[in-house]
């Protein structure tokens, strides 16, 4: 009999229907005695649950600006230097480079002089698959107009450059740019980490309440 017992066994084939109607009853007494508890743990979980879910958000979105931000930091460096040179007399082919960039496979920061009309006065050639580029006319337009402009320029799916173009007079302007690729790979580390922390803290917190909620019946 494998260990069962025979009153089980007698039950099963003489009185079938009624061992299912038993332990079906059993188990709709268990779930109703469990029901009130599980929607009590539910309505308390929710606000930790928008708590910690705004939390995570919150955190990515200071961690994502930050990157996004820093990426900016030597155009902005180089621009300023670039515009107080050439506003003091120095040639715009002396102060920038010369040098073909590919900034589909090159991470190199480019940099170059425009005139109104987007012309490249002097600086870097920036190419994609062998053809030049340049940035948008609009970009150029605003920044002669506001002083500054800072852009995420996308030439091509798949190829970012944080560019920014500043103000040299009333005709010129002087950009600069750099590859996004490394600062949005370190941004979607950190939100695959702020992901996975969040689900850790659902799930501890459900089942923390839900311990809380079942000793507090008892």
């Amino acid at each position: 009999s494998f260990g069962i017992p025979s009153q089980t066994i007698h039950c099963i084939l003489r009185n079938y229907k009624r061992c299912i109607r038993l332990f079906s009853t059993k188990i709709y007494v268990s779930f109703n005695n469990y029901e009130p508890m599980l929607f009590k743990a539910l309505r308390r979980f929710f606000p930790f649950a928008i708590a910690i879910t705004l939390l995570s958000i919150m955190v990515y979105t200071v961690a994502q600006q930050g990157y996004r931000m820093a990426a900016n930091d030597p155009q902005e460096m180089l621009t300023s230097q670039a515009v107080a040179r050439i506003s003091g007399g120095e040639k715009s082919d002396t102060v920038v480079g010369a040098a073909t960039i590919n900034i589909a496979q090159d991470a190199s920061v480019f940099m170059v002089v425009y005139d109104s009309t987007g012309k490249v006065v002097a600086g870097n050639t920036i190419v994609i698959d062998g053809e030049a580029v340049t940035i948008p006319t609009g970009a150029i337009t605003y920044a002669l107009k506001n002083g500054v402009d800072r852009i995420t320029w996308q030439p091509k799916a798949g190829v970012r450059e944080a560019t920014i173009i500043k103000k040299v007079d009333a005709s010129t302007v002087v950009a600069a740019g750099r590859s996004l690729i490394e600062p949005e790979r370190r941004i979607g580390k950190i939100g695959t980490g702020v992901a996975f922390g969040w689900v850790i803290a659902m799930l501890a917190t459900f089942l923390a309440v839900a311990v809380g909620e079942s000793r507090g019946k008892k």
